[in-house]
């Protein structure tokens, strides 16, 4: 129950196995029709067979809901910390991360990429303003990404375009609050960053498009993200514009050199 009235006592929720890697959680309210993000993934006809996570339901004292990486027995996501709220005008849910390497949340200016899990709260909502510490910016990316304590890692995204607010907790835990919509997450089981940023963008970008030229055109994109995401400078540039070679790996696994000269780096 939340202090806001017009809570909404009968909440669904849907779970879809989409592939091996990616699960979909979505909670909303079954007697009335909420806003939702208008982009089109298209869900699987059927359920993938053999995925990587698992996931238990709890129903006392509360309802409460875990997903476990199988291979390791890591628990994901855990909503045993606090109960979820759903009424007209608030949501919220907290679940427990398994380590404090937690990642992304943007569009904001963060003091480091790794974020501080010390009471921190991130707002978002698109806003035109000069890049300030803690203050909501242009863009707004619900998703975060994991490094778990043995290395593996997962990526999480809910696909919510309301006002919204991020806290990250010392527990440590996330709470996201939102003032309108439905709850959908996407939870990508890497189990490598570079994989997760695969899964993640094959899923927003590949299944999203509307015809085989958006397709392609959204397939080249989600390869150079990768890309940009796997680069591992060899060699820095020295002066006058000698070559810089940086390893790329490219999404079939295979890795390949590649030459930049000063004429790829123009001057600012």
């Amino acid at each position: 129950m939340s202090l806001f009235g017009n809570d909404i006592s009968s909440v669904a929720m849907d779970v879809e196995f989409q592939t091996k890697d990616r699960l979909r959680f979505k909670i909303y309210d079954p007697n009335s029709q909420r806003f939702e993000v208008p982009l089109k993934i298209e869900s699987p006809s059927t359920a993938a067979a053999d995925t990587s996570y698992d996931i238990e339901f709890i129903n006392q004292p509360s309802f409460q809901f875990k997903i476990i990486r199988k291979s390791t027995g890591t628990v994901l996501w855990d909503t045993s910390l606090g109960d979820l709220i759903f009424s007209r005008q608030y949501l919220q849910i907290t679940t427990i991360v398994p380590s404090t390497s937690v990642y992304g949340f943007g569009e904001h200016e963060h003091p480091s990429f790794k974020h501080n899990m010390n009471f921190v709260n991130y707002a978002m909502f698109s806003r035109d303003q000069p890049p300030t510490p803690f203050t909501n910016l242009y863009g707004v990316h619900p998703f975060y990404m994991c490094i778990e304590n043995d290395s593996n890692t997962h990526g999480i995204l809910l696909l919510n375009s309301n006002a919204q607010d991020i806290t990250l907790s010392p527990n440590p835990s996330l709470t996201f609050r939102t003032i309108g919509g439905i709850l959908d997450f996407y939870v990508f089981l890497g189990p490598t960053p570079e994989y997760v940023v695969q899964q993640y963008t094959e899923c927003l970008f590949m299944h999203s498009a509307s015809c085989p030229e958006e397709r392609s055109l959204k397939n080249t994109f989600s390869h150079l993200v990768f890309q940009f995401f796997s680069v591992e400078p060899k060699k820095s540039m020295g002066p006058g514009g000698s070559e810089n070679t940086c390893a790329v790996m490219t999404i079939d696994g295979t890795e390949k050199d590649e030459v930049f000269g000063s004429d790829d780096f123009p001057e600012p």
